[in-house]
């Protein structure tokens, strides 16, 4: 659980990439 804290930053940026990639094609085109 601490490393989930220290890693809290870094897994932020995995997870919402997951999203992101899926939301990316759906909100890319919108926001162009």
């Amino acid at each position: 659980m601490a490393q989930a804290k220290s890693a809290g930053k870094p897994a932020a940026k995995p997870a919402p990439a997951k999203a992101g990639k899926k939301a990316a094609p759906k909100a890319a085109p919108r926001k162009k």
